[in-house]
């Protein structure tokens, strides 16, 4: 591969993530505990909190699993990859397959190194990362080494792969202790992402339905909602060993969708405002006929009854046209994935595919991936 193609919905990833979906399916989750940064911006400081490793295994195989049925090609730096490949054979199989891609990023560092620099500014929110980015730079101009190896892999890691993202107008989706410091930064993408798009309005649809199935009550249970996709390979795999090639298979199925958001993608690229609308105007016919469907049981209308994936939906008579145009294509796919259960079932499922059911340890991650997944 000579280039990043645009307009395609590749994205680039890190072997970091990948690195801790290998380790579940070779190995299983891990009783270990990792850290996460967090930033006290009204005090100026950073600390760490301690997660269960397992949860950040979790999410890498989850995160994975999307990617997978949705994206083109998945971009690694190729210098890392011994973190994970060969290592589990599902996990190989992407790469020998041809959707995780290799790419020689160092061969290029010119056209993203300056970048790289000023994102770090972005992400150096306190002085306390700043005075350990610094030293880090300090030492390794020096000696070739890091002061602080694993503030290294954060923070200039993650300045690295967001500039890579810049230069190569392609989506970077880093492993959770990178996106946890993102979202806490003052960084600021700039490259659009129509799955990104895509996934906001169908993720956003699905919290307010198993809100209104809770009659939108408040209580001390939260929802466990997980992207759609995911619960959908979870109930058909029997193990672990299982969910890439049910994923695989899966793409097969989102094939239509898949080149619907590459057109999408395109549009963007393109700076298309009349095609990029077309698109827009799709996955918002999506959104109101749910919120029109739904109101019509607030009200008594006539009704025709109607079978989702996860519970009966009544229509109006006047919106079966809709309804219809809804059953097929890209807009029947984008339908059911709005209605794919929560996800709470489906967590408990993974943990028992990896033999964790029923004691502390299994408590401790289904409440901190609450945290991460929840409504």
């Amino acid at each position: 591969m000579k280039e990043v193609r645009r307009f395609m919905t590749d994205l680039i990833i890190d072997n970091w993530m990948l690195q801790d979906a290998n380790v579940a399916l070779e190995l299983g989750l891990s009783p270990d505990t990792a850290a996460e940064i967090e930033i006290d911006a009204q005090h100026d400081k950073h600390s760490f909190r301690n997660v269960p490793y397992a949860v950040f295994q979790i999410d890498a195989l989850l995160t994975l699993l999307v990617d997978i049925v949705f994206r083109d090609k998945l971009i690694v730096d190729d210098r890392y990859m011994s973190a994970w490949y060969p290592g589990a054979k599902s996990l190989a199989s992407l790469k020998d397959n041809g959707i995780i891609v290799p790419f020689d990023f160092k061969k290029s560092e010119e056209k993203w190194a300056d970048v790289r620099q000023s994102i770090v500014g972005d992400l150096c929110v306190t002085k306390s990362i700043l005075k350990i980015q610094k030293k880090n730079e300090k030492v390794w101009n020096e000696y070739k080494e890091s002061y602080d190896p694993h503030m290294s892999q954060l923070v200039w890691g993650t300045a690295g792969y967001l500039a890579r993202s810049n230069v190569y107008h392609a989506p970077y989706s880093g492993c959770l202790p990178r996106r946890a410091l993102i979202r806490q930064s003052t960084f600021v993408g700039y490259t659009k992402d129509s799955i990104k798009n895509a996934e906001e309005i169908i993720n956003t649809k699905r919290v307010q339905l198993f809100r209104s199935a809770n009659n939108n009550k408040t209580s001390n249970y939260a929802n466990l909602i997980l992207p759609p996709v995911v619960v959908e390979v979870i109930r058909d795999s029997n193990d672990v060993d299982d969910l890439i090639p049910i994923a695989l298979q899966l793409r097969d199925k989102y094939q239509k969708l898949r080149e619907w958001l590459n057109q999408y993608q395109t549009a963007i690229d393109q700076d298309d405002p009349k095609s990029m609308l077309n698109h827009v105007k799709v996955l918002e016919s999506i959104a109101k006929n749910i919120d029109r469907d739904y109101s019509i049981l607030k009200d008594g209308s006539v009704n025709v009854s109607v079978g989702y994936s996860l519970f009966g939906v009544g229509i109006p008579v006047e919106g079966i046209a809709n309804y219809v145009r809804n059953r097929f294509g890209v807009r029947a796919l984008l339908n059911n994935l709005v209605f794919e259960p929560d996800g709470g079932q489906a967590i408990l499922r993974l943990l028992k595919m990896f033999g964790e059911v029923g004691h502390k340890f299994t408590f401790i991650i289904q409440k901190e991936l609450i945290k991460h997944y929840s409504e």
